[in-house]
């Protein structure tokens, strides 16, 4: 018994959308849930506030695709042991268009934005460069690809706490371009326990 009048509408010439609402009433106060997402795979890129992107940006502006960010994790600590060891990182999410992967490690985080050399806004340098771990052809591989980012020596307690950071970038045939993209930093500390 309650009247809900919305519409949605889609321009197909130019793909834009547009949603309306107009009479939305009920016995019982409620909060309201809309929502989108383009078609395939995605992920949940949270809530946003429809007033505060309307006053913000005159519309609200969603990416015709979702993809997920490369990502970087440890496999499992830098620990030194009775043995030289090596110390990996998995990176995942790699798309299938991407080339070349390359781990970046370094002794500082420069928290550099990466989009001044051509990499898509919100790439962010986490580790200083001081080496870098290939490049890796990952080429129609399976999205993911496992380096070895420091070889660990035989415990010495001279190098317990030293940090490091690594991340990992993947690349096309251009190198850098707004295809290419960066990881999240992972800062390790070498230890013995």
């Amino acid at each position: 018994t309650d009247t809900q009048t919305f519409q949605f509408e889609i321009d197909t010439a130019t793909g834009n959308a547009s949603l309306y609402f107009g009479s939305i009433t009920s016995a019982t106060a409620h909060a309201m849930f809309i929502g989108y997402s383009p078609a395939g795979p995605n992920l949940d890129p949270g809530s946003i506030s429809i007033e505060t992107e309307l006053a913000a940006n005159g519309a609200i502006v969603t990416a015709g695709t979702d993809t997920a960010p490369l990502a970087l994790a440890g496999v499992g600590r830098p620990v030194m042991g009775a043995a030289a060891v090596n110390y990996d990182a998995t990176t995942s999410n790699i798309e299938s268009g991407a080339i070349f992967h390359v781990g970046i490690v370094g002794l500082t985080d420069p928290a550099l934005p990466l989009n001044l050399i051509g990499f898509p806004a919100g790439c962010t340098l986490y580790a200083s460069a001081d080496l870098l771990v290939g490049p890796a052809v990952v080429a129609g591989g399976t999205g993911s690809e496992t380096w070895t980012v420091i070889g660990l020596p035989v415990a010495n307690p001279i190098f317990n706490g030293f940090e490091l950071y690594a991340q990992a970038a993947t690349l096309d045939l251009s190198l850098v371009s707004s295809t290419a993209r960066a990881s999240n930093g992972v800062k390790g500390t070498i230890g013995d326990l």
